[in-house]
């Protein structure tokens, strides 16, 4: 069985960061993202080495009201900015710029 890569290792960790941060349980933050319990558990812990489709994450980052991409950000890609929810690039606001 394979192990999971650190970009998995990173995206697990950095789902559970932002969903505990939210103060959301595993289950809500399935009901937001429209996604079954389970991909929620098989996200935040990688231990198969399951691939897990794009489409499925961005649902998670949109519930969370992240940028996608951000979530596979690892420590050693960005050395001085530690990982917390507060780091993350949120989505941009749909009313800004606009009068």
């Amino acid at each position: 069985m394979p192990k999971p890569d650190q970009r998995q290792r990173a995206m697990a960790a950095n789902v559970r960061r932002l969903r505990r941060f939210r103060r959301w349980s595993a289950r809500h933050l399935a009901r937001s993202a429209h996604l079954p319990f389970s991909e929620i558990v098989r996200i935040e812990t990688p231990t198969h080495g399951d691939h897990v489709s794009d489409d499925t994450i961005k649902g998670v980052a949109r519930a969370l009201d992240v940028d996608w991409l951000d979530l596979g950000i690892t420590p050693e890609e960005d050395p001085d900015e530690p990982l917390l929810a507060a780091n993350f690039r949120t989505k941009p606001d749909s009313n800004e710029g606009g009068d």
